[in-house]
């Protein structure tokens, strides 16, 4: 008797910070593979973007998911972002095959103003169905 359809595959998926920021130079990793929390040290004058690398899989291999929505909130130490607290992020490239960039423009030259102090970098993906919330580093502002 022939087969049926087969029946389609479960997909699991997976969402992690990808491997930390080289922190000499501000960009994603010095080495390939190095998973860790960021920590990330800017001047309260500075405004520039703060890049959270992501890594997303499906059945285990590389999903991009940079047409889902994205956004960041800088939480006082142990907070837990509210509703209001998220903030409009964007999606870049990365050089690392599979990561991609969650970014936020940080600082007072029209990006999301922090004053002096410590915080924790969250960073949220709406997709459908799952809404990935990761706390994913600190941002120390000096």
């Amino acid at each position: 008797m022939p087969a049926g359809p087969k029946a389609p595959e479960a997909q699991y998926l997976s969402w992690t910070p990808g491997p930390a920021p080289c922190a000499r130079h501000h960009h994603p990793p010095c080495l390939a593979g190095d998973l860790a929390v960021a920590a990330l040290t800017k001047s309260h004058l500075d405004t520039s973007y703060v890049q959270v690398p992501v890594q997303a899989l499906v059945n285990g291999e590389a999903y991009n998911p940079t047409t889902d929505v994205v956004e960041m909130a800088f939480m006082a130490a142990w907070g837990i972002p509210a509703d209001r607290d998220w903030n409009p992020a964007s999606w870049t490239d990365s050089t690392v095959p599979g990561i991609y960039l969650a970014q936020c423009l940080v600082g007072p030259s029209g990006g999301v103003v922090l004053a002096v102090g410590t915080y924790d970098v969250w960073v949220q993906i709406i997709d459908n169905p799952e809404v990935p919330v990761m706390n994913t580093g600190t941002l120390a502002i000096i």
